[in-house]
This record gives C-alpha cells, sequence and structure tokens, in this order.
C-alpha cells in the first residue's frame, strides 16, 4: 500500500464527501427527511450546524480514509474498481446504521426514509468510491 497515494485519496476523498453529502443529503432528500421525521427536534438546524461543523469535516475525513485504507488493502486497481467496491461498502454500512436505527429509535415515522437513505449511502459511496479510486491509481500503467 503506497502510504502518500492513501493519504491523498483519504483527504481528497473527504472533501468530495462534504460536498456530495452536502447536496443529496442537505438538498436533494432534506425536504423528504424532514415530511418523515418521526422525532422532532432529533435533528440540528442550519445555525446549530454551523457551529458544529468541524465535527461534520472530521466525520466526512473519517469516511474518506475508511475508503482510502480499504482500498489500499485490497489493491483497488482504478475509478471503477472503486465505485464498485465504494458502493458496496456504503450499502452495507447504511443497512447496519439504518436498519439498526429503524429497530431502536423513532428517528423516521416508516421504514422508507431508512431505505431512502441505504440507498442514497450507496450511491454516494459509490460515487466517491470512484473518485479514490481514480485519484489512488493516477499514473498507474494498468488504467
Amino acid at each position: 500500500m503506497n502510504t502518500n497515494k492513501t493519504v491523498l485519496g483519504g483527504i481528497v476523498g473527504g472533501v468530495a464527501f462534504f460536498f456530495v453529502g452536502w447536496a443529496v443529503w442537505g438538498i436533494l432528500l432534506d425536504s423528504y427527511y424532514n415530511q418523515h421525521n418521526g422525532c422532532p427536534g432529533f435533528m440540528r438546524t442550519d445555525d446549530e450546524m454551523m457551529g458544529k461543523m468541524l465535527w461534520m469535516v472530521l466525520s466526512n475525513l473519517a469516511s474518506g480514509f475508511m475508503l482510502a485504507i480499504v482500498f489500499g488493502w485490497a489493491n483497488v486497481g482504478s475509478a471503477t474498481d472503486g465505485a464498485k467496491y465504494g458502493a458496496i461498502i456504503g450499502l452495507l454500512n447504511a443497512m447496519s446504521f439504518n436498519f439498526g436505527f429503524y429497530a431502536m429509535s423513532n428517528m423516521f415515522d416508516s421504514l422508507n426514509p431508512h431505505l431512502v437513505d441505504t440507498i442514497s449511502s450507496a450511491a454516494v459511496f459509490g460515487v466517491i468510491g470512484g473518485i479514490i479510486g481514480w485519484i489512488m491509481n493516477r499514473g498507474n500503467t494498468a488504467e
């Protein structure tokens, strides 16, 4: 595993998670989640989020580094492989959290928002996995 490529992949992936996640969950799906909120007051307001932005950045960097490290261990060799493995990791990760939340909380009013979140997570992780796979394999002759 090339440490420099892993670090670069993790940082670029973290930045991409921030912006793609904001576009998907903060803009595209925001009203959907608000309509199915089973626990009013559970989510922070936009103003409250601004005060916690450091933690959002750290969360996104952790996701970027998780994929970059796994891709390094697995010798993911292309953007296509990164997208495929990213989507699988995102799907399984989201299933773990969403099915647990559905079983143990009133976060949403039904199973459907959890399924939407699971599918959107797989898609986001797939896109970011493709970016990380590409970044980590730039300059390789196999691509």
